[in-house]
């Protein structure tokens, strides 16, 4: 049994009396279900407190009767995804193991959540509609969706929870989610394109002070944006890495003396899971060295990239005089530099499995069929190298 009372302190004054007094809260002490003794405040009245003994102590009895208690709530999202992960690990493939490990991990981070009252559906929905702002298909989304429910649904079945706070959260309708097709960028778009990027920065400064003086300290804030705007197009365009996978980048994954990246399993958008090194093209080790020597960024990351960036590449875009969207309506993106990326390594002769590890795709196929774009200077080009066919004499009279 609990009691319901109000502790007394004391202390001695400057002149050696003795003063004791009670506190205003009353408090409850009663045994956990573990056996611990809790002392704990319970309300500004013997009424409250009273109450709040009944129900630690119903919570005390569910809980050695194996039920779920409103404490529950109180349940670090951490430890029930571990408790989670531990059941499942021996009944499922290890690719399968890791997705599910970085969706769950990836939605307490996107979410701020850090106990289970603080997964609610009102947050899971803001950080899915950010993914769908990445640009991210309805299926890969229902993934997310899928790894947090199964997580909860498993905490349900085994009293761990009393009901599942995502419950009312809808998957996405993937009949009704229509892919962007992009294409790849020729390379006289590019190059105009890398140079409207580095006046970038300068030309949306002159659009905001129109024509007024900019002081000196905002001059240099700008140098330094044009030089990390041309750094991140530069490094999605010279490794194909996906913009989320470039965000992650630190320089532990760089090893610029032997001129590789490593790319690591918990990267949010490494999509196969997968640990492998790459080579950097030499001008983009340069140019990583200069930025490393200049600049440096929180918690050892390569480059900060913006949550908005995509607004600037698109800007870089008009600036270019390069249409969003062309006739077949394909698009441009951040993620058609890595479409561009795939293309170039064609057009340079690359063979296609060799592209394929590049880009890390688990089949030619999928590397070919969407990543792989022609041209029509390439075309032309092919058809021109053709042998010269010479029709003979009594071809021509036929004809």
């Amino acid at each position: 049994m609990g009691r319901v009372f109000k502790p007394k302190y004391a202390w001695t004054k400057a002149d050696g009396t003795r003063v004791e007094k009670v506190t205003a809260a009353w408090y409850i002490e009663y045994t956990a279900a573990d056996g611990r003794w809790v002392r704990r405040k319970a309300g500004l009245t013997k009424e409250q407190a009273a109450d709040a003994l009944r129900k630690a102590e119903s919570d005390v009895l569910a809980e050695k009767n194996g039920l779920p208690t409103q404490r529950a709530a109180e349940l670090s999202c951490k430890n029930l995804m571990e408790a989670y992960l531990r059941v499942q690990k021996p009944h499922v493939g290890l690719k399968h193991f890791q997705k599910v490990e970085h969706h769950l991990k990836a939605i307490f981070a996107g979410c701020k959540t850090y106990r289970v009252k603080d997964l609610t559906p009102e947050r899971v929905e803001s950080y899915l509609q950010t993914l769908k702002d990445d640009d991210l298909s309805a299926r890969t989304i229902n993934t997310y969706i899928q790894a947090a429910k199964g997580m909860l649904s498993w905490a349900v079945r085994n009293r761990k929870l009393p009901y599942s706070p995502l419950d009312s959260l809808q998957k996405r309708c993937e009949q009704e989610d229509r892919r962007r097709v992009r294409r790849a960028m020729s390379e006289d778009e590019l190059q105009r394109f890398l140079k409207a990027a580095r006046e970038g920065p300068a030309r949306r400064l002159a659009r905001a002070y129109k024509g007024g003086d900019v002081e000196p300290e905002v001059q240099q804030a700008i140098e330094l944006q044009a030089a990390r705007n041309s750094l991140i197009y530069l490094l999605l365009l010279g490794t194909g890495l996906r913009v989320n996978e470039a965000r992650s980048l630190k320089w532990s994954d760089l090893d610029l003396k032997a001129g590789t990246l490593t790319t690591r399993p918990y990267w949010s958008g490494n999509k196969n899971g997968k640990e492998e090194t790459l080579p950097l093209p030499p001008d983009l080790v340069c140019t990583l060295e200069l930025w490393k020597v200049r600049h440096t960024c929180k918690g050892d990351l390569v480059v900060v990239i913006p949550k908005n960036f995509l607004k600037t590449f698109y800007d870089d875009l008009d600036a270019a005089d390069i249409e969003r969207e062309d006739s077949g309506k394909r698009v441009l993106d951040l993620h058609a530099l890595r479409h561009t990326y795939g293309s170039r390594l064609v057009a340079a002769g690359v063979d296609i499995k060799t592209v394929q590890t590049l880009m890390r795709h688990s089949t030619p196929t999928l590397t070919l069929g969407i990543y792989i774009h022609s041209d029509k200077k390439r075309m032309r080009d092919a058809v021109a190298s053709l042998p010269r066919v010479t029709p003979s004499k009594s071809h021509i009279a036929i004809a």
